[in-house]
């Protein structure tokens, strides 16, 4: 399993690990998300999907509608989520890009917001 830990904070470290690195436009791309820290994280279902341009990240999944609803990780819990890459996508180097927030004890209400970034890889399609 392929991580690339990327959530950095005075009380959390956390990280989004993908099944698979390797994938094509219209797959389903199973990932974890991975609470490696010493305090809860929040997190809902939005994603950023990003593509490398001549060193620039680009997004590309700006139209995509996501499923309202807000998930708590305890430390050293990690959750399988999938993700629905588009069809069409070019191939390339990607990323998803996965805010998360830290749950603050003294705060129920408000979270420290971090981010959790994991690479992959998008195959041309086989038509």
């Amino acid at each position: 399993m392929a991580s690339v830990p990327s959530i950095r904070g005075a009380r959390a470290i956390g990280r989004v690990e993908f099944l698979h690195t390797i994938a094509r436009a219209g797959d389903s791309l199973e990932y974890a998300v991975v609470n490696t820290g010493e305090r809860p994280l929040r997190f809902g279902a939005g994603y950023a999907l990003e593509r490398r341009d001549s060193g620039r990240w680009q997004l590309m999944n700006a139209d995509q509608a996501f499923h309202a609803w807000a998930r708590h990780l305890a430390p050293g819990e990690r959750v399988q989520l999938t993700a629905r890459l588009p069809a069409g996508l070019p191939a390339g180097s990607y990323r998803v890009r996965k805010r998360l927030s830290v749950v603050l004890p003294d705060r129920p209400g408000v979270g420290e917001p971090l981010q959790a970034i994991a690479e992959l890889t998008i195959e041309p399609s086989g038509n």
